[in-house]
């Protein structure tokens, strides 16, 4: 970081860093999203930082053998594409827990540990960038992942990431009706009457909710505005706090049915 309040390329000649950290949660409450922040805060110090995005289950073949090349290539696409940041998503598919393969083979076990080699073989390469690379594994289900790659120099920050508190659902409400044109006319007594009082309104009704229904509420919002038009509009049609109501209680729809 250059002392000028501007990010400067690290020099050729630098010493290799590597970085690893695991974002774990349920679906829907921002892990990949935060990883896709974190590397255009990365490009921002350099451009030319790269982001490698992997989905794991991509890694597994049926032939024996198929899984370990795959990984092979990965990390040599790596190496060569250093400084750069790589996601897997879905990392317990290469990195579950030692002794629940099922497979006759023991196909997973070794794909664990040709990944770890592979990790920890990271610096190695032909020029001075090699090393430079941030590994950021997705999860939803951090128990499954064998403990060997969450030790210091791999995988050894785990963020878990719940589902976000009030203030970050008006927030997330917010972002989604900033341009969005509403009708407070037909507003009841005790309804919304601004853009701030509905963002109010919806995130204390979507408490509990991920980050992902929050935005499905408000989309859904605007496709009942829509319904209601019969899809037929000239202009920009105006969304009315009835139409997030009915949003809100469709979503709230499927916990209902399954309680009852």
């Amino acid at each position: 970081y250059g002392g000028s309040g501007h990010y400067e390329d690290a020099a050729v000649d630098a010493k290799p860093i590597r970085v690893g950290a695991l974002l774990a949660g349920p679906p829907g409450v921002g892990k990949t999203e935060l990883a896709y922040h974190c590397a255009s805060l990365a490009a921002k110090m350099s451009s030319r930082v790269s982001l490698l995005d992997v989905s794991c289950t991509s890694l597994i073949h049926k032939e024996i053998g198929g899984s370990e090349r795959a990984v092979h290539r990965l990390f040599a696409a790596v190496r060569a594409a250093a400084p750069c940041i790589l996601l897997l998503d879905g990392i317990e598919n290469v990195a579950a827990r030692r002794g629940n393969d099922n497979t006759t083979e023991g196909t997973l076990d070794r794909v664990l540990s040709t990944f770890l080699t592979e990790m920890d073989g990271i610096e190695s390469g032909g020029d001075g960038t090699a090393g430079n690379v941030a590994v950021i594994g997705v999860t939803h289900y951090p128990h499954l992942i064998d403990p060997s790659l969450l030790r210091p120099g791999r995988l050894e920050k785990t963020i878990t990431l719940g589902a976000p508190d009030l203030l970050t659902r008006k927030e997330i409400v917010l972002q989604q009706i900033k341009d969005t044109h509403l009708d407070f006319a037909s507003a009841g007594y005790f309804d919304p009457k601004s853009k701030d009082q509905l963002a109010q309104y919806i995130a204390t009704e979507c408490a509990g909710m991920s980050a992902v229904e929050v935005l499905a509420t408000c989309q859904e919002a605007s496709m009942e505005c829509l319904r209601e038009l019969n899809f037929e509009t000239a202009g920009v049609p105006d969304l009315s706090v009835e139409h997030f109501k009915k949003a809100i209680r469709k979503e709230k729809l499927p916990d209902t049915e399954s309680t009852s």
